[in-house]
């Protein structure tokens, strides 16, 4: 297990961060989250500048300053109140297939955190 920013970041057996991936942010206590990526480096850097920018006030973007998602204000509560979050690598797959695997996973994840008394923490329809 590795640490990385504000999560312990984990990994499938046999899955990669470095290929486009489906992964699941767990909130302990709280809920889960589940997204893609393409380039997981960018994404991890991007949630936690976002939960640095909350911590201090910031806006999300000049934009779009109210532009935060329910994650990115669970990770500042959990990172506020000192609630172990994990980022785990769930699938690895082609571009062209993430958004409906990913739709399976979110499906997974939230029955699984409805069984257990948590939150999906992704938007009404996958987010």
């Amino acid at each position: 297990m590795a640490r990385h920013g504000f999560a312990e970041v984990t990994a499938e057996p046999g899955v990669s961060w470095t290929e486009p991936v489906i992964y699941r942010i767990t909130i302990r206590g709280v809920g889960v989250y589940v997204g893609t990526t393409t380039n997981a480096r960018k994404t991890r850097r991007a949630y936690w500048r976002d939960v640095a920018n909350l911590l201090a006030g910031l806006p999300y973007r000049a934009g779009a300053p109210g532009g935060y998602r329910r994650i990115h204000l669970e990770m500042v509560a959990a990172v506020r109140a000192g609630v172990p979050i994990d980022l785990h690598a769930l699938e690895n797959g082609p571009e062209e297939a993430l958004a409906s695997r990913a739709r399976y996973w979110i499906g997974v994840c939230r029955a699984q955190a409805s069984a257990n008394g948590l939150s999906s923490l992704n938007g009404g329809d996958g987010d």
